[in-house]
């Protein structure tokens, strides 16, 4: 038997451009003041501004088609996952872009929703984490194992710099891929010691064959002091139950096989196991100095998820 999750709602909007204002100091175009009487400069004729306005007009329907783009995108997306009798609203800001309500779409984690920015429950738990438990990010040099989604998009604009991959089976680590996205195993990752300051993700160890070793890669690229903040499934249970196991390198099925959701590889990523609370003595026997559980004050209908945070000696 296989168990496939629902579909992530995680493809990125269609991107907009930035307007003026959105530069920040020291970006904004120089201005210059003339004379407008100065016969060595050139007047401008009625022609001239006629023809401004219309660029101006046209860049104002641009903009505003793909906004029409974008909003039509994400109902698309929603009517996917939607389930009309469990829809439902809660004045609850989210941790990502500060709207002030979320929507439940369907009764799980992954129904529940940012309108504006799509974050799910996952996320926004994640970020809240983030804001509470790590100083200083517009200093930090930042690693998330994604390539896109509302995470990606926080973190882009947050922290000082920001570093991205997924895993694909047929690129080799260090590569990149068909599609322009680094390609990096987390069990063997390809950047140096100590290259970052904070590293994320979330739903992505479950689906490490060895995972002490990915914890332990995770470790290395951190400088001293640096945090690694992360979500997987996380059980009741006080023992992480091993779905697989490896015998004369073959792998063996313990448990009934499961798959999970992403959106390059659709519902066939094979989970290797169900994480219990042991998890922080997992991370903390693979180099970290201390890992504990943080759980949102946000309620997200429920759904709010612990979030690990492991921080490297310094």
């Amino acid at each position: 038997m296989s168990v496939a999750r629902p579909c992530l709602f995680c493809a990125p909007a269609p991107m907009t451009r930035p307007s003026c204002a959105s530069r920040g100091p020291g970006r904004q175009t120089p201005r210059i003041t003339h004379d407008k009487n100065d016969p060595a400069l050139p007047q401008k004729t009625s022609n001239t501004i006629e023809t401004l306005d219309c660029m101006q007009a046209s860049e104002a329907s641009n903009n505003f088609q793909r906004a029409i783009q974008a909003m039509f995108h994400t109902l698309k997306q929603a009517m996917q996952i939607v389930k009309w009798r469990q829809l439902s609203i809660a004045t609850e800001r989210c941790s990502l872009c500060n709207f002030p309500v979320n929507l439940r779409l369907s009764g799980n984690e992954i129904g529940v929703r940012c309108p504006r920015c799509r974050a799910s429950a996952i996320t926004q738990s994640l970020v809240e984490t983030l804001q509470a438990c790590v100083a200083n990010l517009a200093q930090k040099d930042t690693y998330e194992l994604s390539s896109s989604g509302p995470l990606v998009a926080y973190l882009k604009s947050h922290s000082r710099s920001l570093t991205l991959s997924e895993y694909f089976d047929d690129v080799s680590p260090g590569s990149v891929s068909i599609s322009g996205i680094p390609c990096e195993d987390v069990q063997q990752l390809t950047f140096r010691d100590a290259s970052f300051d904070l590293c994320t993700c979330t739903e992505v160890f479950e689906h490490v064959a060895d995972d002490l070793k990915g914890f332990s890669e995770i470790c290395r690229v951190l400088r001293p002091g640096g945090f690694f903040v992360f979500t997987v499934p996380l059980s009741s249970s006080d023992v992480t139950t091993e779905r697989t196991a490896f015998r004369d390198g073959k792998r063996i099925n313990i448990l009934p096989v499961e798959y999970h959701r992403d959106r390059w590889r659709g519902p066939c990523v094979f989970c290797f196991r169900n994480y219990g609370n042991d998890i922080l003595e997992r991370v903390v026997a693979s180099g970290f100095r201390k890992a504990e559980f943080f759980l949102p004050q946000r309620k997200l209908f429920g759904f709010a998820r612990r979030v690990i945070v492991a921080e490297k000696s310094r």
